[in-house]
């Protein structure tokens, strides 16, 4: 057997180890000029995404589901979060510390909507801005630029 034969010959490069073992962070979301609406109720998403885009300098992204709105999150960090009290998956007050505590939105401010009687005590405890639908609006926008702007 020639020497060939006898030893396998790797062509090609070699692919070495970090020197380190690489650590693997969290990836920080990406900030942008955004607000995130997080509503279930398709023709008043549509309303607030329309209005948003044209009457604000801000982009607007929806989110259906709290699931949706964690998914996003992820990824990016609006400026502001309008969140429906009543969301199919999970109460938009429960989504808003989720997202506060694991997405580093502490300081994303947060308008919360509801047709609905809402826990005042629990959103005032939290410092939450709220609006009752249905809503003015104007007012809303107001609210929208006083909240970005005091955030």
């Amino acid at each position: 057997m020639s020497r060939s034969q006898e030893l396998p010959v790797l062509l090609g490069t070699a692919v070495l180890p970090p020197p380190f073992p690489q650590r693997t962070q969290r990836k920080r979301p990406t900030v942008c000029k955004c607000i995130l609406v997080v509503e279930d109720d398709s023709s008043t998403a549509s309303l607030l995404m329309q209005v948003l885009e044209e009457e604000t300098p801000y982009h607007a992204f929806h989110a259906a589901t709290g699931a949706q709105a964690v998914q996003f999150c992820r990824s990016i960090k609006p400026e502001l979060l309008l969140v429906d009290y009543r969301l199919p998956d999970i109460c938009g007050i429960e989504l808003t510390d989720q997202l506060h505590a694991v997405y580093d939105l502490a300081a994303v401010p947060v308008l919360i909507l509801s047709a609905a009687t809402m826990p005042w005590d629990e959103i005032t405890e939290r410092r939450l801005a709220s609006l009752s639908k249905p809503f003015d609006l104007d007012e809303l926008l107001a609210l929208i630029e006083s909240l970005i702007t005091m955030g």
